[in-house]
């Protein structure tokens, strides 16, 4: 069922997961063709936004720091993985 807080969480590990994406791209080497680099890290990142960080929201200052850094942990380490397999 979509909710606005699903949604708001879903755009901000989106713009997230953009800007991240956009902050690795200098480390690789010049040559390198990026591809879906950037649109799979932040489809990563509207995923773990609407499943996980929009399910748990509304239960105060504490948890919702904790659900932040989940969230941001949980989409980091699945961009890893993800681009790591391709």
């Amino acid at each position: 069922m979509p909710s606005s807080t699903k949604v708001a969480s879903s755009l901000c590990l989106c713009a997230l997961a953009y800007i991240l994406s956009e902050l690795v791209k200098p480390t690789f080497i010049e040559d390198y063709n990026f591809g879906y680099f950037i649109f799979v890290s932040m489809l990563v990142g509207v995923i773990v936004g609407w499943t996980s960080m929009g399910e748990r929201v509304g239960f105060g200052l504490v948890p919702a720091i904790n659900n932040g850094i989940t969230g941001t942990f949980s989409m980091v380490a699945s961009v890893i993985f993800i681009q790591s397999a391709n």
